[in-house]
């Protein structure tokens, strides 16, 4: 009979102890899966966005002008928000040797409120600026720098200097480079109005073909490509009516007309208007 009840203490035992391993595998197993969990859950959650963001940028010397242009692409799956500290969301610097020959931001007024983009995922953002150097700039070549200025990615503080690019330019004389027989196509162009309400007038020559005009701030196209009808075999009088609603005037800067052929080759820069 002793035998026996040790017997039944022995068996007992053994079951217990089976059940102790079994609860411990089952909740090892179920705190590596909450583990890992976690550590994905983190990694997603510490996942960069600046390493899913990508600045361009690029200057390119045109009939009317040094054209600079800022591309802000974003690769993200997610749209991200861009937050500038103020209204100077970029600057441009060129120099020739230690010489500083033209910044933007010189002379102009941003406002000091925050300025924010959204830019959806897998599109991009474009800033654009021309530089009309006249004929006081020399031929040869020139370094740029050219810095995007936000503050925040989506969450992130954006480090000084992230999106600063810097290359030299190749400037030409643009004299030089003037057809031989130095035709004039386009004359006598003037502008009356202003707040966005403007009418150009001027003359321009048939054999300059398909020509046709766009108005922008820099930033933004306020008017897109629009055809100027040409007729007759000599000089054609041809008047443009731009209006611009008044939420889509810029705070500051200049509001630019482009007159032009059908490939580009021959361009007139128009002022329409100054806005500080």
């Amino acid at each position: 009979m002793k035998k026996l009840s040790m017997l039944l203490v022995l068996l007992m035992f053994s079951f217990t102890v089976a059940c102790g391993e079994t609860n411990s595998e089952t909740e090892t197993e179920g705190d590596q899966s909450n583990t890992q969990e976690k550590e994905e859950s983190e990694s997603a959650e510490t996942e960069s966005v600046m390493d899913h963001v990508e600045v361009v940028t690029e200057a390119v010397q045109q009939d009317d002008g040094i054209h600079f242009r800022f591309e802000l692409i974003n690769q993200h799956s997610e749209d991200v928000l861009v937050t500038f500290p103020s209204g100077k969301q970029y600057d441009i610097i060129v120099k020739k040797g230690d010489e500083l020959v033209y910044q933007y931001s010189d002379d102009k007024v941003f406002t000091e409120a925050l300025v924010e983009e959204t830019i959806e995922s897998g599109e991009s953002k474009v800033w654009e600026e021309v530089w009309q150097p006249g004929q006081e700039v020399e031929p040869g070549e020139y370094s740029v720098e050219m810095q995007l200025l936000p503050s925040k990615l989506g969450q992130e503080d954006v480090e000084e200097g992230l999106f600063t690019n810097n290359f030299t330019v190749q400037i030409a004389d643009r004299a030089e480079e003037t057809s031989a027989d130095g035709d004039e196509l386009i004359r006598n162009v003037e502008v009356t109005g202003e707040n966005g309400s403007y009418q150009v007038t001027g003359e321009v020559h048939p054999s300059i073909g398909n020509l046709y005009y766009e108005v922008e701030d820099g930033h933004n196209y306020l008017v897109e490509k629009t055809e100027i009808p040409v007729e007759g075999e000599d000089w054609y009088t041809f008047s443009i009516d731009v209006s611009i609603a008044e939420k889509d005037l810029p705070f500051n800067g200049v509001i630019m007309m482009m007159i032009f052929n059908e490939d580009r080759s021959y361009t007139v820069p128009v002022q329409l208007e100054q806005i500080q």
